[in-house]
């Protein structure tokens, strides 16, 4: 049952850039020549080629070209697939378990990545000089990583393709058709590729233990007494707080609620119309499902909940479909996903209301309290830019979102984002789990790396007095000390 919620834009809009274009992006569509998907099988018998043809962008290409662009990218696979020995996922690091290929030509870089036991295959041919006047980097890792997050999008909402394809094959090139219009057309990348690559989770960090026994206690009351609650995520403002649902679900599922359903959401409230009689004492306001729920008239059309397929088994991929119940008060999300099987009531709804209009409210004032106390991930008196990824936790802090501010960091020029993914990409490729590094780039920039159990930490300082490798290294050494110490032991 592929369902979809009934706005057909209730997943992706304009404003996928919560806060507008932060960390200086580019619309992907800018630097890029063509996207596909294809399913080579289809496309096995001759005259019949054009038919492994899934999805392309863009439409003003002649069947031909698309025919002969998706060709190739067969043949570079089953190439080396045949001839070559090519880096796994394992040995490169650089990549999650996907099998991938990359081309470069002269005007040219081509990605492909081979998804759901190498079935289906997603492609992406990114123009140099384009990318060149938009200062971007082409940094093949982080364009295999976009690949992968459009294809968890993809399953995010209608599951996998194979299942799709095999179950109603006219109604999978549909919904293909209608997903990835809308999600390549709002699809931004950061001129700073490493935040691409990682693709992480942002934490609220709590440094009040009773407060996370608070919340603790309060999700399991909640799962108790609304038993219909298989999963949950709980979100404050856009950072995240507590899970349950697949970690390998979290980047997508964070992505979308934190990027797209609640800035949605916090639009709608904005409007003058949007005023919604609430039953009295209850803070709160559902964010999916229908505005009226006095009533037990049965949910369908405009008002259905929308449908997420979240992981069953990590193993085998298989997927189960979710409906999605969210509900606000203050700044805090509580995201409840439910068996599809089990029908959404307004009486259920009723319920939940009943058990977080009182609690969640009280909840949200007290995460208020404690994180006003805490020192910003972005203290104004940091003269650096920084990237923290810790991929067992999928934790993400970084600088380059923030806008510019007085007395901060210069921006950084092209020429250090490339030094650094290809430093990156070099230190990541060493077989140990621990090591650093530290480049000068022409500009008199340093890029400090440091991994550490897989975490990883970049440091990009900008010019300054200091130029000796010993000078930059105490600097480093102090700023892990005063900025990352609890996360980032020596």
């Amino acid at each position: 049952a592929h369902m979809m919620h009934g706005s057909p834009m209730y997943f992706i809009g304009p404003g996928t850039t919560s806060g507008g274009l932060r960390g200086c992006q580019n619309r992907l569509t800018d630097i890029m020549d063509c996207f596909f998907i294809a399913h080579p099988k289809s496309g096995g018998k001759e005259g019949q080629e054009s038919n492994r043809i899934m999805y392309y962008y863009p439409k003003t290409d002649s069947i031909d070209k698309q025919t002969e662009i998706t060709g190739f990218a067969e043949a570079v696979v089953n190439f080396t697939d045949n001839f070559v020995s090519v880096p796994t996922a394992e040995k490169s690091k650089l990549s999650e378990e996907v099998p991938f290929r990359d081309v470069v030509t002269a005007k040219t870089v081509h990605v492909y990545i081979m998804v759901e036991q190498a079935q289906f295959m997603l492609g992406i041919i990114m123009n140099k000089k384009a990318a060149q006047d938009m200062d971007y980097t082409l940094f093949a890792p982080t364009l295999r990583a976009i690949l992968i997050k459009a294809h968890t999008m993809f399953r995010l909402f209608f599951g996998n393709f194979a299942d799709f394809h095999k179950e109603d094959f006219a109604h999978f090139k549909d919904r293909i058709e209608y997903f990835f219009s809308r999600y390549l057309s709002v699809l931004r990348v950061y001129n700073m590729p490493l935040l691409d690559y990682f693709s992480g989770v942002t934490f609220l960090r709590l440094d009040d233990p009773s407060l996370f026994c608070d919340i603790d206690a309060f999700t399991t009351e909640l799962t108790e007494q609304i038993p219909a609650v298989d999963k949950l995520i709980f979100l404050y403002q856009d950072a995240l707080l507590y899970y349950t649902v697949p970690r390998r679900d979290l980047p997508a599922l964070f992505h979308y609620l934190s990027h797209n359903l609640l800035p949605m959401s916090l639009r709608t409230e904005l409007e003058p119309n949007s005023l919604i009689s609430r039953p009295s004492g209850h803070g709160g306001k559902f964010v999916t499902g229908p505005l009226e729920y006095s009533t037990d008239e049965p949910i369908s059309g405009e008002d259905c909940l929308p449908t997420v397929y979240l992981s069953e088994d990590e193993e085998t991929g298989t997927l189960r479909p979710h409906h999605l119940v969210a509900y606000r008060s203050l700044n805090a999300t509580v995201c409840m996903f439910v068996k599809a099987e089990v029908e959404v009531t307004r009486h259920l709804m009723r319920d939940i209301e009943g058990c977080l209009g009182t609690e969640l409210p009280h909840l949200a004032s007290s995460i208020a309290d404690s994180s006003s106390k805490q020192p910003s991930d972005a203290r104004s008196d940091m003269d650096f830019h920084y990237i923290y990824f810790n991929p067992s936790s999928l934790s993400l802090r970084t600088k380059f979102l923030d806008a510019p501010a007085p007395g901060g960091p210069p921006a950084v020029p092209a020429s250090v984002h490339k030094l650094a993914c290809a430093s990156f990409e070099k230190l990541m490729g060493e077989r140990e789990e621990f090591g650093e590094c530290c480049v000068k780039a022409d500009s008199e920039w340093w890029i400090f790396l440091k991994k550490a159990n897989q975490r990883t930490l970049v440091l990009l300082l900008p010019p300054s007095s200091v130029s000796y490798l010993a000078e930059v290294h105490s600097k480093v050494q102090s700023i892990i000390k005063t900025y990352f110490q609890s996360i980032f032991l020596m």
